[in-house]
């Protein structure tokens, strides 16, 4: 590094020609590096961090330290970028900059330089879009960095022409400086017209949840408490929903794992989300509610072949089995109850219209109406304690080479052939035999055409369906059929 200027050269110098130094310096002493390979170390004397107002410093030199620890080039300028990235991750700095300097001219020792341009204290968006037979509007706000932490409060709402609303206040603490691991505690409201069932839905609740990872993949655990309403019955609602109206209470805590396989110097992807619920600790309404969901594609040639499948199953518990566990670990007696006592507590616990499993429509179970497959009483969907629905599609490209150019990579051409089944177990027969034998009378499968948008973490769909098999009580939608669906992927 010879060829450095001393500080009084240096203060001869504009603007300009400091910084045609600066990265002449710079250029010399990486090529220095470069040219020794792993053979020299490199060492980060001093960090000086611009621009924090609000963050705590602490929160920055925790994602520093892997550059600290570097001992190579190589290591440093990875390092350096993974730092970057996590910062940004964090969302809230509008810009990032890490940059290494020459410690005074020393081949072998640098300077690390980080730049931040926090974000304003609240950030408003508003989002629109369009469903089936709805145009939905919403409102989020983020107040960013509350303590200086990285933690944020959040704000959102929506609602859609078709009455349904949510509203969710939620606080995240990002546990560790990392946003992999956000913990969240929150209250909520959802309000939902299910005109397939002639009732309003209305939940009020708090929760809350933390996220992980594992060599499995992704975890959260999360707890509920919510109160659910059953209301505003339409005049022509039946009695089985009629007896479903008033209120209950849910009390669970639930376990989603997400996992994503991609083999190395494959094309083939596949992804699993299972997810486990046990309600009734301490109050409300008793059950386990277990769902799987499995989607793999693969491409071949200039096409694209897509599998899913998903199940789900509600079981009901005995309604006082988190007291029969709080007594068996105190060692001490459960409370003996009457008749009467013990008839008004398993009514009260349950499952509600709430817990059920809905299948049919748009990306559910294409070429069926909207909850249109399942039990029902008259025309109200009731929902079931089991179901199961498959799909297998064929992505093809655009034919027409001027639009596969512009649109092609987001809009795709599909042929699909789908079918599922929603059942009561509790009303097919008492045996397993007698439940087995009475499936196959409630399946629905349709094929058809249609266009695909992918987006991240979801799917729009517009297709043309023809039901082929029509199961017990199921209601079809031939023709043309939009829909909005999870993309696992």
């Amino acid at each position: 590094m010879s060829n450095s200027m001393d500080d009084d050269e240096l203060e001869g110098l504009s603007d300009e020609e400091l910084e045609d130094e600066y990265q002449s310096q710079l250029f010399r002493m990486f090529y220095h590096l470069a040219s020794k390979g792993d053979q020299v170390n490199v060492l980060v004397k001093n960090v000086y961090i611009d621009g924090l107002k609000k963050t705590d410093e602490s929160l920055i030199t925790r994602h520093l330290e892997p550059i600290l620890q570097a001992k190579t080039l190589e290591d440093l300028l990875s390092a350096s970028t993974d730092a970057q990235n996590e910062l940004n991750a964090l969302g809230i700095f509008k810009e990032v900059e890490i940059k290494l300097d020459s410690h005074k001219g020393r081949a072998g020792q640098v300077d690390l330089l980080v730049e931040v341009k926090e974000k304003g204290l609240l950030d408003l968006t508003v989002q629109t879009s369009a469903g089936a037979n709805s145009y939905e509007g919403g409102l989020s706000a983020q107040i960013a960095n509350v303590t200086g932490k990285a933690d944020i409060i959040d704000f959102r709402y929506s609602r859609s022409t078709s009455s349904a609303s949510v509203f969710e206040i939620a606080y995240k603490y990002p546990v560790g400086g990392c946003v992999d691991f956000p913990f969240r505690i929150g209250i909520n409201q959802a309000e939902m017209d299910c005109v397939m069932s002639s009732h309003k839905q209305i939940t009020k609740g708090m929760f809350a949840s933390y996220k992980t990872h594992s060599d499995l993949g992704s975890h959260e655990l999360r707890y509920n408490l919510d109160w659910r309403t059953v209301s505003s019955l339409a005049p022509q609602a039946s009695f089985a929903v009629r007896e479903e109206a008033g209120h209950s209470v849910k009390s669970s805590i639930s376990h989603t794992l997400l996992m994503h396989f991609t083999p190395i110097e494959s094309a083939l992807q596949a992804a699993m989300k299972i997810s486990n619920e046990i309600s009734g600790l301490g109050m409300g309404v008793t059950f386990l509610k277990n769902t799987m969901e499995f989607a793999t594609s693969i491409p071949i040639s200039a096409f694209q072949l897509a599998y899913s499948i998903q199940a789900g199953h509600l079981m009901p518990l005995d309604s006082r089995w988190f007291s029969r566990c709080c007594h068996y670990i105190a060692a001490k007696p459960l409370p003996k109850l009457s008749t009467d006592e013990e008839s008004r507590l398993s009514k009260f616990a349950a499952p509600s219209i709430v817990d059920k499993f809905f299948l049919g429509g748009g990306c559910n179970l294409r070429g069926f109406k909207w909850n249109g497959v399942g039990p029902r009483s008259r025309l109200d969907a009731l929902g079931g304690s089991a179901f199961v629905s498959s799909s297998l599609q064929l992505f093809t490209p655009i034919p027409y080479k001027p639009w596969r150019e512009k649109i092609g990579s987001r809009i795709q051409p599909h042929l699909f052939i789908n079918g599922g089944a929603c059942v009561d177990l509790s009303q097919l027969g008492s045996t397993a035999y007698d439940k087995l034998g009475s499936l196959p009378g409630h399946v629905a499968v349709s094929a058809g055409a249609g266009l695909c948008m992918k987006g991240k973490g979801f799917q729009i769909e517009l297709n043309y369906c023809i039901p082929l098999v029509i199961g017990s009580s199921a209601l079809q939608s031939p023709g043309f059929q939009f829909g909005v669906g999870i993309n696992l992927f």
